[in-house]
């Protein structure tokens, strides 16, 4: 089934993978941005279920294991590295705000 609200060649998940908690909504999720794309999907996010977070409407996950196992045919060409990352498993002493645990994961098909 292609995405309920149509298809086009990019489709993209910004900052919300990593807040779907709930494991049917994640995968429906993960369905939907796959199936809406023709050719491309970029998505920013989170890829390490290590992260330690104390919000409960975060939960971090490896979202490219999804991808190899129930999307093979779709392939990761690119990685852009955030330039202000979160400090992760460490000292959040000197986070302003201004700092992310996610990176832009680029997949074509």
């Amino acid at each position: 089934m292609r995405g309920e609200g149509g298809t086009a060649e990019l489709a993209l998940s910004l900052d919300l993978i990593y807040h779907l908690v709930e494991d049917e909504v994640f995968h429906a999720h993960m369905e939907n941005i796959f199936d809406a794309a023709t050719r491309m999907v970029v998505v920013y996010s989170s890829n390490d279920r290590y992260i330690e977070e104390s919000a409960v409407h975060v939960r971090h996950r490896v979202f490219t294991d999804w991808v190899s196992a129930q999307r093979p045919r779709w392939t990761q060409t690119g990685f852009v590295k955030n330039k202000y990352p979160r400090a992760i498993n460490g000292d959040r002493q000197n986070d302003d705000g201004e700092t992310s645990f996610a990176d832009f994961f680029i997949f074509e098909s």
